[in-house]
């Protein structure tokens, strides 16, 4: 499946935690990551969220923000992304920024 793709890219680039927010077909995607090698990773660790009712990932971010799950900085993907950029980089930017453009 695809979220295999976008799994090994977030595990590659050191991500430890990620959040699948299941739609559509959330019962086979549940039980493909709970089956999969994903769920015994040392270091990583997948969570899903399912909802029935979003229709767009402004939704979804409503949603995850109304559960208190996002703790710190995060990365949106979607989750049939094939890429192969080094997302540290662009997160050491990001860090960087925010020291001096706090929110």
């Amino acid at each position: 499946p695809m979220i295999e793709y976008t799994l090994e890219f977030l595990a590659s680039n050191g991500v430890e935690e990620v959040f699948v927010f299941c739609c559509a077909h959330a019962d086979q995607l549940t039980q493909y990551i709970e089956n999969s090698a994903w769920s015994n990773t040392a270091g990583f660790v997948v969570h899903t969220i399912v909802s029935t009712n979003c229709i767009s990932a402004g939704e979804a971010l409503r949603l995850i923000d109304h559960k208190h799950v996002i703790r710190s900085d995060f990365i949106l993907i979607s989750g049939d992304t094939v890429a192969n950029m080094d997302l540290r980089r662009a997160l050491e930017v990001h860090r960087e920024r925010r020291k001096t453009e706090r929110l």
